[in-house]
C-alpha cells in the first residue's frame, strides 16, 4: 500500500510532499511545528505532524512521533471529525498497526455525537476496506443501536458477524460466537416478515431479496439446509413472496439445498414440477412472446443436473432395498 498523502486545511500538503521526497526531514518537521504555532491547533496539523515524524528515518523523532500520535487518540474531547478520523485511520493501515486503537478512536467519536448517522456510515465503510472486520462489527453494533429503525443499521451488523464467522485466524469458539450473533439476528428478521416502504423506518426486518439471499447463504454456511428451504417456502417471505417474485436465483439455491439436504424425492418432485410447468406454459403461448414464471426451465441445466442427481440416488434406495 502506498503512503497516503499529508493534508492541510482539507486537502493534500504538497509542500509537505516535496520536502519528504527530497528527503528533508527537518525543513518538513519544522514546517508542522511553525504551522502549530502560528495557531493552526487543528487536529488535522497535529495528525500531520505526528505521520511526518513517524516517517521520519530518524528513530528518535518517530518515538516522538508515536508519543504525539497516542496523545491524540487519547484526547479529551474526542476527535469527532470525520475526514480526521479516516486520516489517521488510513495512515494506521499503511503503518500495518493494530486496529483496536482505531476502533477505540472511532468509537469514543460515535459516542460524543451519537446522533451523527454519516459518522456511523464512514466508520463502517472504511473499516470494512481496510479489513478491520472488528471495528465495522463495532460500528454497525452502534449504528442499530442509535438508528434501530434503520433497517441497513441491522443488515450491516448481521453482515459483520458473518464474515467474522468465516475469518480462519480466529479461534472457533469466537467464530461460532459470531456465527449465532448473525444466524440469530437475521432468524428474527424473517420472523418479522417481508416489510415494504421506506427501509429507513422498518427496523430489523427482511425488505428485498437480496437480504433473502443473505439469509440463505449464512443458513448454508451454517448447514442449516432444513431452516433455509422453510424459509423458500414461507408464502410471507419465500420464491413465491412478494420479495421472492419467483427469482430464477431462489430457485436453483432450493435445487442446491435439497441436494445439500439429501432431500431426494423431493428434489426429484420439485425439478419434474419445474419442467413440466415451463412446458405446460410454452405450449399455452406458442402463438405469444414467451414469459414464462420461472423463465425456461428447460433450458437451466441446473434443473437437469438435480433431476439426475435425484433419479439415481432414488434408483440407488430402491435397488439396494
Amino acid at each position: 500500500m502506498a503512503r497516503p498523502p499529508f493534508r492541510h486545511k482539507g486537502g493534500n500538503d504538497k509542500q509537505l510532499e516535496g520536502l519528504v521526497a527530497a528527503s528533508l526531514w527537518r525543513q518538513a518537521i519544522s514546517t508542522c511545528e511553525k504551522r502549530i504555532k502560528k495557531g493552526d491547533k487543528s487536529d488535522e496539523a497535529l495528525a500531520t505532524k505526528a505521520h511526518v515524524l513517524l516517517e521520519c528515518p530518524d528513530p528518535n523523532r518517530r518515538e516522538q512521533g508515536r508519543k504525539e500520535l497516542d496523545a491524540l487518540l487519547d484526547k479529551n474531547p474526542p476527535i469527532t471529525d470525520i475526514e480526521v478520523l479516516l486520516y489517521i485511520t488510513q495512515f494506521a493501515v499503511y503503518r500495518r498497526e493494530p486496529d483496536r486503537p482505531y476502533t477505540s478512536l472511532w468509537e469514543r467519536a460515535a459516542k460524543a455525537r451519537p446522533n451523527e448517522e454519516e459518522l456511523y456510515r464512514r466508520w463502517f465503510a472504511a473499516a470494512l476496506a481496510t479489513g478491520s472486520y472488528n471495528g465495522a462489527q463495532k460500528a454497525a453494533l452502534l449504528y442499530r443501536n442509535a438508528f434501530p429503525k434503520r433497517q441497513d443499521s441491522h443488515f450491516w451488523y448481521i453482515v459483520a458477524n458473518h464474515i467474522l464467522s468465516s475469518l480462519p485466524t480466529l479461534e472457533d469458539r469466537e467464530r461460532t460466537l459470531y456465527g449465532q450473533l448473525s444466524s440469530k439476528t437475521i432468524a428474527k428478521a424473517a420472523a418479522a416478515g417481508a416489510v415494504s416502504g421506506d427501509s429507513t423506518s422498518i427496523g430489523l426486518a427482511l425488505h428485498t431479496s437480496e437480504d433473502l439471499l443473505l439469509l440463505l447463504r449464512i443458513y448454508r454456511s451454517q448447514n442449516k439446509y432444513k431452516e433455509a428451504l422453510e424459509v423458500l417456502d414461507d408464502s410471507r417471505i419465500g420464491i413465491n413472496s412478494p420479495i421472492g417474485k419467483k427469482q430464477w436465483t431462489l430457485v436453483r439455491q432450493k435445487i442446491e439445498l435439497l441436494e445439500l439436504s439429501d432431500q431426494w424425492e423431493a428434489l426429484w418432485d420439485y425439478c419434474n414440477t419445474l419442467l413440466e410447468d415451463a412446458s405446460t406454459k410454452i405450449h399455452q403461448e406458442q402463438s405469444k412472446p414467451q414469459s414464462l414464471a420461472f423463465g425456461r426451465a428447460g433450458d437451466d441445466w441446473k434443473v437437469w443436473t438435480g433431476l439426475l442427481a435425484a433419479t439415481s440416488h432414488i434408483s440407488t434406495k430402491v435397488w439396494v432395498n
